[in-house]
């Protein structure tokens, strides 16, 4: 008797999305488990393919489980093969990051925020276990819920693992003392404030005293203004488009502390990729951050330019609390492997039965 199938469903522009290393790391995980047959695949012309090759997948019968492990907002087709799922009796399961497109419509066409609005809605109709990666996710949604009459079959927090760089004991590329922002490029990321920030730092330091700002991701929706701001060729900033894992790890293991302060964020991976490589964060003090950071990250407002400078001031002058930061985190940091996070999701699948 074959065993019951668990989908891991991806987008298509989830594909070629940093996302990717995250879904791959808790697939490899649930591999490695072998307690279900796992197989990766997206939505093609006339049905679920695989990504790699867009070969053709048995569709969804009675006792598989779909896992939506990303936004299908943008798949015209991911819908319809669920709905035809759930027919033929398959069990939905749908992973919500965040509600960003209807928190911040400002920052997204208005035809995406229809389409996103529209996806979570039918979506959220359609499975029998919603996961989510912090509470703050689950305030959003469960508002969402209410203006929208739909009821809660099932909603549970997941924490993922910790990161997916490896670590790394090549040389940095950056020469001399930085500091390191890791995401990707995009008008959702706060990359404004910490520029800002660091105008107002290299007013208060010495001419070459100040640390480096490096600037480490893939290519997002760069806003017009972060663009300028970049090709003016800042003094004290680098920017590093498109760096390898290799080479994130390397930047991650020579920097003296790294920040996030993106405004709205479900949970923030490099928070705990941080932490797994021992390196003190300042995060924004909102959305799923401080949940990510708990205790051993330290917060500013995220719109106030002034608070990061000075939060960042006292770290470079005192290098002897930035040391204890460190050890603090060495001893607290409670390590969170994709095996653990892989055995937890099984066992919320198993629950559905």
């Amino acid at each position: 008797m074959t065993r019951n199938r668990l989908l891991i469903a991806v987008s298509p522009a989830a594909v070629e999305s940093e996302w990717r290393s995250v879904v791959g790391a808790l697939a490899g995980a649930i591999e490695a488990l072998g307690q279900a047959d796992m197989l990766a695949i997206r939505t093609g012309s006339s049905g679920w393919v695989r990504p790699a090759d867009r070969a053709p997948v048995t569709a969804p019968e009675y006792g598989d489980t779909i896992l939506v492990a990303g936004c299908g907002a943008d798949d015209a087709t991911q819908i319809g093969l669920l709905e035809a799922a759930r027919i033929a009796g398959a069990r939905v399961a749908v992973y919500v990051h965040d509600l960003t497109p209807l928190r911040r419509p400002e920052w997204f066409a208005p035809d995406h925020t229809a389409r996103f609005g529209h996806w979570l809605q039918t979506v959220l109709s359609l499975a029998q276990l919603v996961i989510i990666p912090s509470s703050a996710t689950g305030r959003d949604l469960d508002a969402f819920r209410r203006r929208h009459n739909i009821a809660d079959h099932g909603t549970r927090k997941l924490r993922l693992g910790d990161g997916v760089l490896p670590s790394s004991s090549d040389p940095s590329p950056i020469q001399g003392p930085y500091v390191l922002l890791a995401a990707p490029f995009d008008q959702r990321t706060g990359h404004g404030v910490v520029l800002s920030a660091w105008r107002r730092l290299g007013a208060r330091f010495a001419p070459g005293t100040l640390p480096r700002l490096v600037l480490a991701g893939g290519e997002g929706h760069l806003c017009g203004e972060l663009r300028e701001r970049l090709a003016r060729g800042l003094p004290d900033v680098t920017a590093q488009f498109g760096p390898s894992p290799a080479e994130l790890a390397a930047l991650f293991a020579g920097c003296l502390f790294t920040i996030l302060p993106a405004p709205v964020e479900g949970w923030g991976l490099p928070v705990t990729e941080s932490f797994a490589l021992g390196k003190p964060v300042f995060a924004a003090n909102s959305g799923g951050l401080p949940e990510a950071g708990q205790r051993l990250a330290r917060y500013f407002d995220p719109l106030d330019p002034d608070d990061l400078a000075r939060n960042v001031e006292r770290a470079l002058r005192d290098q002897g609390d930035l040391s204890r930061w460190q050890a603090e985190i060495a001893r607290g940091h409670q390590k969170r492997g994709w095996m653990d996070a892989a055995m937890e999701l099984l066992g919320l699948i198993a629950a559905l039965a």
